[in-house]
């Protein structure tokens, strides 16, 4: 054969060759031949779960609250006044002034003042059927120029505390800076209970 002749033919099994090849490769998509002669896995996707309906989610009721809302403050009552040397009885519990001495205290605490104060020892007794608690109770001293006076943390300022067991009592000592020439006429009140009126004294202790 010659040379024209053989290079057609060998172009024509050049041609067969490729056509074989692509009737038997692996279908689009399919696994791609490994070297060993085994199909090379593909990754595959998980399937992906329904999200749970509405009311498969547990749900709890709240109601929020509203800035419109009013919440009414509970008053605190106040007994009669009575002088400074009397004692003063609110359903089981008596309130009186021990003592109310003139002292120079001197300044210890963050922005106080020192000076001339009455230092007011008050004594609360409990014959209710219950322990009486007195962790809140607060005592205020105005002068006779209708001001409030300044309570001092300094010695010996030692305010009630706890509770009062049932028939007992228990004494608490306050400490007011109060210029000598305003306790012509000063008022002392005592705040114990929101269930109980606040006592209240006046009087002069100059």
């Amino acid at each position: 054969m010659d040379r024209p002749h053989r290079l057609a033919a060998r172009a024509t099994a050049l041609l067969v060759g490729l056509m074989l090849a692509g009737c038997t490769g692996g279908a689009a998509g399919g696994p791609t031949p490994a070297p060993g002669g085994g199909a090379t896995p593909t990754a595959t996707t998980p399937p992906t779960s329904a999200s749970p309906s509405a009311s498969a989610t547990p749900t709890s009721k709240v109601t929020p609250g509203s800035i419109d809302q009013t919440v009414e403050p509970r008053e605190q009552s106040t007994a009669k006044p009575v002088r400074l040397d009397k004692a003063q009885s609110d359903g089981g519990v008596e309130v009186s002034l021990v003592s109310i001495k003139s002292r120079k205290i001197e300044a210890v605490g963050p922005g106080e003042i020192g000076g001339a104060s009455l230092v007011v020892t008050v004594r609360i007794r409990n014959d209710t059927k219950n322990d009486l608690d007195v962790d809140s109770a607060y005592v205020t001293l105005m002068d006779s120029k209708g001001r409030m006076a300044v309570g001092l943390t300094n010695d010996p300022s030692r305010p009630f505390s706890e509770s009062i067991g049932v028939g007992k009592s228990a004494t608490g000592v306050y400490v007011f800076r109060v210029p000598t020439k305003a306790r012509s006429n000063i008022t002392v009140s005592v705040t114990y209970s929101l269930s109980h009126k606040t006592a209240v004294f006046v009087g002069d202790a100059s």
